[in-house]
């Protein structure tokens, strides 16, 4: 029904609320668009395999660092360990031969004397010592004394431009690495000889066996050192197994003139060495050991390799373990949703595999409970729905028995109806009264709303309808009467009741129609199609109301077409209504086959229009038309005045466009 219920306006307007629980909350970063499965994992992941590769990472890295410098340590202990050592052996050297120049008077006129003391004490220092030597002031040397022999004075030489002589003669020490008699490589050792007062009358040269350090050096365990050599301030090799490659490089060089302890050095041949050092104490000298960087860090290397190998494990065992838990914790939520999924397909009463004690053992509970409640519910619901179609299967039956099932009871009107409910029981009705001088009273209604509570009001107003219709004298009084009636029933419910009294005269061929609320008749057929002007508020809204009356007299050929507004209201799948200019057209096009020719047209025109669009409201669609009898059954012509005009046609019509 297009009109709708007395107070139904005031709920079209929303009712303004505060809203006062609104908080201020902070929300966590939403993740991506994942499974619960995939963050599971992906969480697990970052708080366990994160911080142990970061902490593996650190710890291969400060392995690494700490193997280095034990290893650089190491190499620097053992050249302090071998520079103690010389050390050691160059002072006690130096010690004795100051001894040996106070005790002995070099300046003297007994040169045998000088030269068999000379010679003794070279025989107390066998083997270490190979040469002693005493020089005078003028760099002559006094004496000369080896372990094979002694030098005549016709051997003795004068060494004044020796680099030792300058710094003895000054009261200084002097040390160097240099060739002996033989060709063997020697400590040189230069200390002044003083008198008992301690003046410098002299310079005491002695060369000093290398063997002993040379065995040091090569001693140097393999793990450590491949080489041990010692070099000066220059980075010259002076004693030990210096590599070929190594020697005289810019490298050693640089590395010399430094303070640096360690150093990673580049020989000639592109490969790199791992060198320590230790500095002699009073000397420009430093012992080196050195061994191969990549022969050096073998070890670390391994470890390293070792450590990695188990990290990658452990973070290989972590991921899967990832998986699998992630999985495991994640079984029972995809059977639940499983079970949810299958719930909602409408499959009740399935339950899920209850396997957990946990939390989500506690969910698969009560899902299965929810789950077996609500097949119970849908079983009482479907014997409650079943019950409630019987009952209304019997109300539409019973409201359909009420609807006339054949054609007016009076042969001048002919009738074809048609009425379809939006539910399975409706609100539109119609009836045929006769009346006892011929006349013949069509009632169309449609009743607000649809479904059950419409088909009571209408049930109510057709009774009333069956009850009044043949009292009222005239269709009006008939509206007014019922309007009477339904006003008081209908204030608490505020429904209404759209009605429409159309009363066919066969005699004079009128139709006076009176109208409450519904769509006013449509008269289409010789060469004409508009509305009659009715109108009228609905039943059941004022009080108080007097309804008009139109007449009109029909021509042979025209119908009465009287609808509901489900008719016009009906909607296609884009949402647009079919309308009146739809019923128009289609109405006048078929006006001329007769009634059962206009509602199939009209009929056929709205499933085109709606396709499978379900009905929205009742539609109802009575064609009619009137034939013109006497009083003794036989059929008359009315004759029409000088102008044209039927005698008993009102002016007052309405054409709509």
């Amino acid at each position: 029904m297009a009109l709708e219920t007395k107070q139904s306006a005031l709920h079209t307007t929303p009712r303004p609320t505060l809203d006062h629980h609104r908080q201020l909350r902070l929300r966590a970063p939403r993740w991506p668009r994942r499974s619960i499965r995939a963050r599971l994992q992906l969480s697990h992941l970052f708080t366990s395999l994160v911080p142990l590769i970061t902490m593996g990472f650190a710890l291969l890295y400060t392995s690494a660092q700490a193997e280095r410098r034990v290893f650089e340590q190491t190499q620097t202990s053992v050249a302090a360990s071998i520079g103690r050592d010389l050390t050691k052996t160059l002072e006690q050297a130096q010690r004795g031969l100051l001894n040996f120049g106070r005790i002995t008077p070099i300046t003297g006129p007994d040169k045998d004397a000088i030269k068999s003391a000379t010679r003794e004490y070279l025989n107390r220092q066998y083997p270490d010592m190979i040469e002693l030597a005493i020089l005078n002031l003028q760099g002559d040397e006094i004496v000369r004394v080896t372990q094979e022999r002694i030098y005549f004075d016709n051997q003795l030489i004068n060494r004044v431009e020796e680099p030792f002589f300058a710094a003895g003669r000054q009261g200084l020490f002097h040390h160097s690495v240099t060739g002996a008699y033989d060709g063997r490589r020697v400590f040189q050792i230069a200390v002044p000889a003083r008198n008992g007062v301690g003046q410098v009358q002299g310079v005491i040269v002695a060369h000093f066996s290398t063997q002993n350090m040379v065995q040091n050096l090569a001693a140097v365990p393999l793990e450590t050192a491949r080489n041990a050599f010692i070099m000066d301030e220059r980075g010259n090799v002076l004693l030990g197994n210096a590599p070929e490659a190594l020697i005289g490089t810019q490298n050693l060089r640089a590395w010399a003139r430094s303070d640096a302890a360690v150093a990673t050095l580049l020989g000639s041949d592109g490969a790199q060495v791992t060198a320590g050092r230790a500095f002699i104490p009073r000397h420009k000298w430093s012992v080196v050991v050195e061994q191969p960087t990549d022969r050096a860090f073998y070890a670390s290397r391994r470890s390293t390799w070792l450590l990695a190998l188990v990290l990658v494990g452990t973070g290989v065992f972590v991921g899967v373990w990832a998986v699998l838990l992630a999985r495991e914790l994640t079984r029972p939520i995809l059977q639940l949703r499983d079970g949810v999924q299958v719930l909602g397909s409408g499959q009740l009463g399935g339950t899920i595999a209850v396997a957990r004690e946990d939390e989500l053992g506690q969910l698969a509970t009560e899902f299965n409970g929810m789950s077996k409640r609500l097949a119970e519910s849908q079983q009482a619901i479907e014997q409650r729905n079943a019950r409630l179609s019987e009952g209304l299967n019997l109300a539409r039956i019973i409201q359909h028995d009420l609807l006339p099932h054949g054609p007016p009871p009076i042969p001048a009107v002919t009738a074809q109806a048609a009425s379809e409910s939006a539910a399975e029981i409706g609100g539109d009705f119609y009836t045929y009264v006769p009346l006892p001088d011929g006349r013949l009273r069509l009632v169309i209604g449609d009743a607000s709303g649809k479904g059950v509570a419409a088909a009571l009001v209408m049930a109510l107003t057709s009774s009333l309808v069956e009850i009044h219709a043949r009292q009222e004298p005239s269709p009006a009084d008939l509206l007014m009467r019922l309007n009477a009636e339904l006003y008081p029933r209908f204030s608490t419910s505020h429904m209404c009741v759209a009605l429409l009294v159309a009363e066919f005269e066969p005699q004079t061929q009128q139709i006076c129609v009176a109208n409450a609320g519904m769509i006013s008749p449509l008269i289409a057929g010789a060469g004409e199609c508009f509305y009659m002007a009715s109108y009228g508020p609905p039943l059941g809204v004022v009080a108080d109301v007097t309804y008009a009356e139109s007449t009109i007299v029909l021509k042979p050929e025209q119908a009465v077409v009287f609808i509901s507004d489900g008719i016009v209201e009906a909607r296609s799948p884009s949402n647009e209504m079919w309308g009146f200019d739809h019923l128009e057209s289609t109405v006048c096009h078929a006006a001329s086959g007769g009634p059962a020719q206009i509602v199939s047209m009209v009929l056929e025109a709205l499933k085109q229009h709606v396709q499978d669009m379900a009905a929205t409201d009742d539609m109802t669609i009575i064609a009619t038309t009137l034939h013109t009898h006497s009083k003794d059954n036989n059929p008359y012509v009315l004759v029409p005045t000088a102008d044209g005009v039927q005698p008993d046609r009102l002016p007052a019509v309405n054409k709509l466009p």
